[in-house]
């Protein structure tokens, strides 16, 4: 080339650059770019960049980044980012990040996060957060919460809350609530594991405190399942019944007593560490009962058989925020709850939901049963107010308290009531109520362990675990069933049931 550059560029470029860059660039590139750059880039980049950037960008970028930045970005960013940011972001990120963010972010963010927060927050938050958050909260906050944390919070809240609620609320309240309540409390208590062939659940009391075992519909033995110590939350509890699986969270929920008062408490693994049991309070109940359940809508009943005999109904018990002490300044206080309804009736040591059509309305409605002595109450609800009750005569006749309830659905969907009786004769099916001639039939299934200080819960949609008839055929099959019918055959089966 010349010592100077001619005052127009030639149509194609010479192999090196002039000394100094023309006025105006060249059509393409030189194959080395020129020691300053031209006033205006080319129309497209050299392989290598000037070694110091245009006054403006090319319209695409060099392969390689500049040592500094261009003023402005290019409309398409480098391959790799240059060491240092430009002073306006490109309208797209790079695929990584520079070594220090940028004075302003880009339109979204860059695939991993900077090693340090921009002082202005992207549009659309990083799919992964920063190390450590921006020194201070930003003045209106992201569309959407980030998909996961930082692992330290900001030091003080956004003034304005997220149009959608994060999974868990912070721990203190921003200054305007969200658009939308949070879906779930807090809570540590894992969900029960729930499925189709969940069989029967009984919590009975044993030294030092409680265990939920499975029973085995086949020969009424128990397995162990949890073991809940008295010692298990921050304020220890003395006494627990009452408790049901509430189908909206699969959380097992119960009453408790700590303190001599009673509350409604969760309990299940801690999901904080599986191998450590968890309890918490969720609300100061009105009345210690030993017969209490979930039903399907979520409510969790219970009966106080006092004086006056009153059922009490918590509704959305899965919103309440629960805690490990009964102290808690903000846990929920129904101990003054005027009762949902007040009957007449015998005593039950539990109760269970029921969906069926007992008077003849051609659908279902919400009932809870009860059992015990040869009595069985049955109270009826609509939207947990309007209420009707039915004490029914069951036969035969069994002297017997029945601690524990289960409800199980068949394939059809209709529901099944189980009761276990705390002498050990039995567990039973209750079968055709009728609420015109008040009565209803108990029927063995298969024999039970006696028990005392216990209660029945189960997962509300699992089908029925009990598989023998009613009444046996009229011959005998060649093999005996697993489990025996309620009335023996005419003539016995080859071989002995199990």
């Amino acid at each position: 080339p010349t010592d100077a550059p001619s005052e127009a560029p030639t149509d194609a470029p010479t192999e090196s650059p002039t000394a100094a860059p023309t006025d105006a660039p060249s059509e393409a590139p030189t194959a080395a770019p020129t020691a300053a750059p031209t006033d205006s880039p080319t129309d497209t980049p050299t392989a290598a960049p000037t070694g110091a950037p245009s006054d403006a960008p090319t319209d695409a970028p060099t392969d390689e980044p500049t040592d500094t930045p261009t003023e402005a970005p290019t409309e398409a960013p480098t391959e790799a980012p240059t060491d240092a940011p430009t002073e306006v972001p490109t309208d797209a990120p790079t695929d990584a990040p520079t070594t220090s963010p940028t004075d302003a972010p880009t339109d979204s963010p860059t695939v991993a996060p900077t090693d340090a927060p921009t002082e202005a927050p992207t549009a659309v938050p990083t799919s992964v957060p920063t190390d450590s958050p921006t020194d201070a909260p930003t003045e209106s906050p992201t569309s959407s919460p980030s998909s996961a944390p930082t692992d330290a919070p900001t030091e003080a809240p956004s003034d304005a809350p997220t149009e959608a609620p994060s999974d868990t609320p912070t721990e203190a309240p921003s200054e305007a609530p969200t658009q939308a309540p949070t879906e779930t409390p807090v809570t540590n208590a894992t969900v029960f594991p729930c499925n189709l062939s969940t069989p029967p659940l009984q919590v009975i009391g044993v030294a030092g405190g409680y265990e939920v075992k499975i029973l085995d519909v086949l020969n009424g033995t128990y397995t162990d399942y949890w073991t809940l110590p008295f010692s298990l939350p921050a304020s220890p509890y003395t006494k627990m019944n009452a408790v049901g699986i509430n189908p909206i969270d699969s959380i097992a929920y119960g009453i408790a007593r700590s303190g001599g008062l009673p509350y409604l408490v969760r309990f299940g693994p801690n999901v904080n560490n599986a191998s450590e049991m968890w309890m918490e309070y969720v609300l100061k109940a009105p009345s210690w009962s030993f017969a209490g359940t979930t039903d399907i809508h979520g409510n969790f009943h219970v009966l106080d058989q006092a004086e006056s005999p009153a059922l009490y109904t918590f509704e959305d018990i899965h919103q309440l925020i629960g805690y490990p002490t009964t102290g808690a300044a903000l846990l929920t206080d129904y101990s003054a709850m005027v009762p949902s309804y007040t009957y007449l009736g015998p005593q039950v040591s539990d109760i269970v939901p029921l969906r069926a059509d007992l008077e003849g309305t051609s659908s279902k409605q919400d009932y809870l049963v009860g059992a015990g002595y040869s009595k069985v109450l049955v109270i009826g609800y609509t939207n947990n107010t309007d209420h009707d009750h039915w004490v029914l005569t069951s036969s035969p006749s069994y002297n017997d308290a029945y601690g524990a309830a289960w409800n199980h659905r068949d394939l059809a969907g209709d529901d099944h009531l189980y009761f276990s009786a705390n002498s050990g004769s039995g567990v039973y099916e209750l079968v055709d109520i009728d609420l015109t001639l008040l009565t209803a039939t108990m029927v063995q299934l298969l024999p039970s362990l006696v028990t005392s200080n216990n209660d029945g819960m189960n997962c509300l949609l699992s089908v029925v675990p009990f598989t023998p008839t009613y009444a046996p055929t009229g011959l005998p099959s060649e093999a005996p069933s697993e489990a025996p019918t309620a009335v023996p055959t005419e003539a016995p089966t080859e071989s002995p049931t199990a």
